[in-house]
């Protein structure tokens, strides 16, 4: 249905190709996402050197997925391990991600340009909460590799595993610098990449949230009588709410997908209780994919519910401030249509590909399953 709403003219004629990477300085919060998102191939950029550079980057990325994917289905193929099973599926799960969100990159253009628009990086929580998170991506990777790479020095673990390293290499340094990279490579694709798209709905929500707030706010201070510039913002606000959820929705449900794997995961890799050094080493790389799926999920779910509690509030004041006894011959075409938009409750609403809401029933089974397959495994000795 939203359609039928007018396309402002720039958008029309399509983004200029001066909208560039370099454009999101501008755009402070959504800086850091979009730059790892570069990095792995993936730009809101039309400009032919962008999509080049892109081009070339996703193509590495591809081949670091696909020589991760290959060592550790050669793993489950050998040890038929139910670990190895699941870190298939979770590679299989980031290469889906990011074609789902390649397809998508022009409608997240979109809404970027939407946002810029109303007046995007003017919110200081979207702003903090994205330095935040750019923090904890690099700690999340860099401190568990780093401490894996040390105690694998250690470990008396080359017969019954997979080795990290395949062929022999002469150089204590050298063979420290691969394994180092190597789980660097792996913690980014099994758990950075999809961290990095959450941070970006996460910032997006925030920036949201922002503009919905001020309008609340100017709704409460502004004239009750300036009914047309209210109602132009707050339509405005349902475009971009809109797009997002267009735009976001299968993307976000396959970040879920692959947090709740994480989680089954990281409890198999707990609970599998190797033996010696082995056992702590492991354990630090679980307890690192665990909790880092946890505040991907936590993030997500928090600003989108958050979005949506003050979307809801911003209707509810449009619904009080509007004139009921006032008949359609009065109404201009705009007003009209926007309070056809406020008569629909399911109109805007944040989902995960229409397949569930975003509610405590979600998180409450979650925690529930992670806890039943955590005694069954913990039986099983799987």
């Amino acid at each position: 249905m939203y359609s039928s709403f007018p396309k402002p003219a720039s958008m029309k004629k399509g983004l200029s190709n001066n909208w560039t990477m370099g454009h999101t300085s501008h755009s402070n919060s959504l800086r850091y996402s979009l730059m790892i998102l570069l990095l792995c191939g993936i730009t809101l950029s039309n400009s032919k050197e962008s999509i080049m550079v892109s081009r070339g980057l996703g193509l590495v990325f591809h081949v670091v997925c696909f020589s991760v994917l290959v060592q550790i289905s050669c793993c489950f193929y050998r040890f038929r391990s139910s670990f190895a099973a699941l870190t298939v599926i979770t590679n299989a799960l980031t290469l889906f991600t990011w074609w789902a969100l390649y397809t998508k990159r022009m409608q997240y253009t979109k809404v970027i340009h939407r946002l810029k628009r109303c007046g995007l990086s003017k919110c200081s929580w979207a702003l903090i909460f994205a330095r935040f998170s750019f923090v904890v991506l690099l700690t999340m990777i860099f401190f568990p590799s780093a401490a894996s790479t040390v105690m694998l020095n250690y470990s008396t673990n080359t017969d019954r595993r997979c080795n990290e390293c395949w062929f022999k290499i002469p150089s204590v340094y050298g063979k420290n610098v691969y394994n180092f990279f190597l789980q660097v490579f792996r913690e980014f694709i099994n758990w950075g990449f999809t961290y990095t798209i959450a941070s970006f709905y996460s910032s997006t929500c925030l920036e949201i949230n922002g503009i919905v707030c001020k309008l609340i706010r100017d709704m409460k201070s502004e004239d009750l009588h300036i009914v047309q510039q209210r109602k132009k913002r707050y339509r405005r606000a349902v475009l971009i709410m809109a797009d997002f959820e267009s735009s976001m929705s299968f993307t976000i449900f396959l970040v879920f997908c692959n947090c709740f794997n994480e989680f089954f995961r990281g409890l198999t890799q707990i609970l599998h209780n190797p033996q010696g050094n082995e056992r702590i080493r492991i354990s630090v790389i679980a307890f690192a994919y665990f909790i880092g799926s946890g505040i991907t999920f936590i993030t997500a779910v928090f600003t989108a519910d958050n979005l949506q509690h003050n979307f809801g509030l911003l209707r509810n004041l449009m619904l009080e401030t509007s004139d009921p006894t006032s008949t359609s011959s009065n109404l201009s075409d705009l007003l009209q249509h926007d309070l056809t938009l406020l008569e629909d409750k399911d109109n805007v609403h944040l989902t995960a590909w229409d397949m569930f809401e975003v509610r405590k029933g979600l998180i409450i089974t979650t925690l529930a399953s992670l806890i039943s397959y955590s005694v069954i495994l913990g039986q099983l000795k799987i």
